[in-house]
């Protein structure tokens, strides 16, 4: 009673039936980051140089989530060029942020199971919210 009395109820469904564009960009980044992280644990667990790692295990990543995106998130159903353009422009910007900061984390102290996993998830975050609002605003915008 007292959530319907505040409409909060309503605002949650609202914001989430707006295309559901936010729940579909939420599970395609999922799958995303799990792939990435697969790949990133993999090559990392061969002694693979970090930044590699994380460079290639993040373009993998990218590779899915354009065309998940496209078709899933945004529901567009031609690519262009100049989306393909712009999605590589977007995420080189956002790879940059992410193995950098990356880096940095790992940076700050011994490296260890911990401070790998913090450094993947505070990276991984900054770069999905990167590429949300590229996407949302630039590539696929309506």
């Amino acid at each position: 009673m007292i959530i319907k009395f505040l409409k909060i109820d309503t605002l949650t469904k609202s914001f989430f039936r707006r295309e559901n564009q936010f729940n579909r960009f939420f599970v395609v980044g999922l799958s995303t980051v799990i792939i990435d992280f697969l790949l990133y644990t993999l090559l990392i667990s061969q002694e693979v140089d970090y930044d590699f790692a994380k460079t290639f295990s993040f373009v993998c990543g990218a590779f899915f989530s354009f065309f998940a995106n496209q078709k899933i998130t945004f529901k567009i159903k031609k690519t262009s060029f100049n989306k393909i353009l712009f999605f590589v422009l977007l995420y080189v910007l956002s790879m940059k942020a992410n193995v950098s900061l990356n880096s940095f984390i790992l940076g700050l102290g011994d490296v260890d199971a911990l401070l790998i996993f913090y450094g993947f998830i505070i990276s991984t975050f900054v770069s999905a919210l990167i590429n949300f609002l590229g996407m949302k605003f630039f590539i696929f915008a309506e």
